[in-house]
C-alpha cells in the first residue's frame, strides 16, 4: 500500500470524512489522533465534532498508516501561490530551521519547493542512519560491563548462596560474577532498538535496507525494553561524546513510538516542536552568530521577583564599550502573525516587568514579518527609576519589529547582523 500522507498548517482544522492532498481522512484515523492526543493529555491539538484542529506544535505525527505533517503558518502569504507549493516551501523552511537549531543533524538542506510529502520523518530516519553509519566506521566503543553466569571454570567473584541454589547436584559448575570487557552495553541497545523500527516507519526501500544493514553490524541484544531509565542511565564519557547526536536521535524515535498492543496496525510516531520555541532559538542562533566583544547575547536569563518565582525573557542583550555605559536590550519572540500592530495587553505588561528588572531602556517584542506592518515604537507612560535618577532620563519603552523569515522560498540564514542592527539601532525593520 502506498504511503498515506496529509499536510497541514498549524491551527488548521482537519475533520471527515473529508481529504486534504488527495488522501481520505476517515474516522478510523480521527479515533487513532484522539487517541494518540488523549495519551499526551490533549497537548497537541484540540478535538472538535468530527475533526481536529492543531495547536502550535508542528512535526509528524504517524497513527496506523497515516502520515500528518504539520507545517508553520505564518506569513504565508509570501510563500508560493498554490496550495501544493506553499505546503512544500514551508516544509523546507521547518526541515531548515530544526537544522538551524541543531535539532536535525546529519542531512543536507533540500533543494526549494523539491521537498515531497514525508520528507521530515524521513529526514530524521535519514539523519539517525549517518549518524549511526558514520559510528560503525569508527569502529565499536568497548566499556566492562558486570555479568553473572553459571560457568564450568572459577572466573570473578563466586556468588556463594547462587551457586549452592544453582548447583547442588552440578559441583562441576561455578556460578560467578565477572567483568567483560565488550562492545555488548545500553549504547548498541539503544541504536539497534531504533534500527529495528524502520521497517514499521518507512515503506522506503532505501532506508529500510540500510537500517537492516547497520543492525546487522551491532551487537545482538537482549530483548530489554528502552524508555525514559535506559537513556537517563547512559553517561557519556570522552570515549562516548560521539555519540550524542545518535541517540537524541534516537531518543526522538524509540521514545516518540507507542506500539499497538492490541495487534492492529495503529501504532503511532510523534516528532513534533512547539513552533514557539523553535522561533526562539532559531532567532537566539542568529543573533549569537554576530555577538562581538561590545555586545553579549544571551538567553533565558531569569530574575526573581516574587518570592521563589521568576521572570525569564527570552534573549538579552548587552553593549559593553569601554567608554559608554552598558545598555540592557529585552528581546522576546512571538510567534504570532499580527494583522494590526497592536501586541496583546498582557504581552505588553510582560515587556514592562522586564524593562524595570533589567534596567533596560527598550525591550522589543519580535514577531514574524506580516505583509503591511513595519516597525512600531511605544512609551510606557511611568519611568524606569533604575535607569537614572534624573526622572528626564527615566523614559523607557516597548517596539514591535517584524522578521522576514521567507526569501525566494527558502529560510534566510543571514538575519543576524540586520536583526541586530534593528534592536540596538531602533531603525527599521528587522531583516
Amino acid at each position: 500500500m502506498p504511503p498515506r500522507i496529509i499536510q497541514v498548517f498549524e491551527h488548521e482544522t482537519l475533520r471527515y470524512p473529508g481529504q486534504r492532498n488527495g488522501v481520505a481522512f476517515t474516522e478510523v484515523d480521527f479515533r487513532a489522533l484522539v487517541r494518540f492526543n488523549e495519551r499526551h493529555r490533549n497537548r497537541y491539538f484540540t478535538v472538535l465534532h468530527q475533526g481536529v484542529r492543531f495547536s502550535q506544535y508542528v512535526g509528524v505525527v504517524q497513527v496506523g498508516s497515516l502520515t500528518v505533517e504539520i507545517l508553520p503558518k505564518a506569513d504565508r502569504e509570501t510563500a508560493p501561490g498554490t496550495e501544493a507549493e506553499s505546503q512544500a516551501c514551508w516544509q523546507g523552511v521547518l526541515l531548515d530551521m530544526l537544522r538551524e537549531c541543531r535539532l536535525l543533524r546529519g542531512v543536507a538542506s533540500p533543494a526549494p519547493l523539491h521537498c515531497p510529502p514525508g520528507s521530515i520523518l524521513e529526514a530524521y530516519l535519514d539523519a539517525f542512519l549517518t549518524e549511526t553509519e558514520a559510528l560503525l566506521r569508527k569502529g565499536l566503543v568497548k566499556k566492562y560491563r558486570s555479568e553473572e553466569a553459571n560457568q564450568d571454570v572459577l572466573k570473578g567473584s563466586l556468588q556463594f548462596s547462587r551457586h549452592l541454589r544453582e548447583n547442588a547436584v552440578h559441583p562441576e559448575r561455578f556460578y560467578v560474577r565477572h567483568q567483560t570487557y565488550d562492545a555488548r552495553h545500553p549504547l548498541y541497545r539503544v541504536l539497534r532498538g531504533a534500527l529495528q523500527l524502520f521497517p514499521r516507519l518507512t515503506g522506503q526501500p532505501r532506508l529500510v535496507g540500510q537500517a537492516q544493514r547497520l543492525a546487522s553490524h551491532l551487537p545482538p541484544t537482549a530483548g530489554e525494553r528502552v524508555d525514559e531509565r535506559t537513556f537517563a542511565a547512559i553517561r557519556l564519557d570522552r570515549k562516548t561524546e560521539g555519540y550524542r547526536a545518535a541517540l537524541d536521535l534516537a531518543r526522538l524515535i524509540l521514545l516518540g513510538y507507542q506500539p499497538d498492543l492490541r495487534g492492529g496496525r495503529e501504532h503511532t510516531l510523534a516528532i513534533l516542536f512547539d513552533m514557539n520555541a523553535l522561533f526562539e532559538a532559531y532567532i537566539y542562533n542568529q543573533l549569537k552568530g554576530v555577538e562581538s566583544g561590545t555586545v553579549r547575547v544571551e538567553k533565558q536569563v531569569a530574575a526573581y521577583f516574587w518570592e521563589n518565582k521568576r521572570v525569564r525573557p527570552d534573549i538579552v542583550i548587552r553593549t559593553l564599550g569601554e567608554k559608554a555605559e552598558p545598555v540592557t536590550y529585552v528581546v522576546d519572540t512571538k510567534w504570532k502573525a499580527l494583522r494590526q500592530p497592536q501586541p496583546d495587553d498582557d504581552d505588553l505588561k510582560q515587556m514592562y516587568v522586564y524593562n524595570q528588572y533589567y534596567r533596560a531602556a527598550k525591550s522589543v517584542l519580535l514577531y514574524p514579518a506580516t505583509r503591511g506592518l513595519g516597525e512600531t515604537h511605544g512609551s510606557f507612560r511611568l519611568g524606569n527609576p533604575f535607569l537614572s535618577d534624573d526622572p528626564a532620563k527615566q523614559a523607557h519603552g516597548c517596539t514591535l519589529q517584524f522578521v522576514q523569515l521567507v526569501q525566494d522560498g527558502k529560510l534566510r540564514k543571514d538575519l543576524g547582523a540586520s536583526l541586530l542592527k534593528g534592536i540596538l539601532g531602533g531603525q527599521g525593520a528587522a531583516g
